[in-house]
């Protein structure tokens, strides 16, 4: 129950540039008609920079003592982590919009909570 607990709260902190990411995409693909595969990498890309300071400086923080890994071992961890999620999100998010009638916001929107644990779980391995 704690480690559910704890997933929420991940994705309560994510709660910000998840909503920044919704924005932006309607933004781009509605109002400036970008391409809706290219809007959403750059919309990624740019929400996984501002997610590391928020990981490692409030998700992950250990109060009174050092981290077990390196500054140098996290941002590699999570730029690893990231890397490999976004483009697993995005194949999904892409062949979901190719195959299905879904809306492109719901999809957003479903995609991103299914890889949300699986970032979690990875991240609290790394970022310690």
């Amino acid at each position: 129950m704690q480690h559910l607990f704890k997933i929420f709260r991940f994705g309560l902190w994510g709660l910000p540039g998840f909503i920044l990411a919704i924005l932006l995409n309607y933004l781009f693909v509605d109002i400036f008609e970008y391409n809706i595969y290219a809007s959403y990498i750059i919309i990624l890309l740019l929400i996984s920079a501002l997610n590391f300071f928020i990981v490692d400086g409030i998700i992950f923080k250990i109060k009174g003592q050092e981290k077990k890994n390196s500054p140098d071992k996290r941002i590699i961890g999570f730029l690893m982590v990231t890397l490999s999620s976004r483009g697993a999100e995005w194949l999904a998010y892409s062949l979901l919009i190719l195959y299905t009638d879904f809306y492109y916001l719901f999809v957003q929107v479903g995609v991103n909570i299914f890889f949300l644990s699986i970032k979690y779980l990875l991240l609290s391995r790394i970022m310690r």
